[in-house]
């Protein structure tokens, strides 16, 4: 299934791009995401991002627009087409 994932700011500084799509497997997570984009795109996003089974403050993250931390977490399932944007929590409080 493909689903695109995005980065705002420090991110798309450290990542090198601001979209990506991706072609993960059925029933992937946040967290196999997150692990793909680690261990095939940029090693050491994974330690930016989490920390242990929690998203690490300030960072942020979003899955079509609503909060992880409001849906299941890390252990979010993800469908097809779905949209994953990472970003600081300061980006959005201005």
């Amino acid at each position: 299934m493909i689903i695109k994932v995005k980065f705002i700011l420090d991110y798309y500084k450290f990542i090198g791009k601001h979209e990506l799509l991706l072609d993960v497997k059925n029933n992937s997570t946040l967290l196999d995401i997150i692990d793909y984009i680690n261990n095939n795109i940029k090693n050491g996003f994974k330690e930016k991002i989490i920390n242990g089974n929690e998203i690490k403050y300030p960072n942020m993250i979003l899955i079509n627009g609503r909060r992880a931390e409001f849906l299941n977490g890390l252990n979010t399932s993800l469908n097809e087409n779905d949209e994953i944007l990472f970003s600081p929590l300061a980006y959005f409080a201005l």
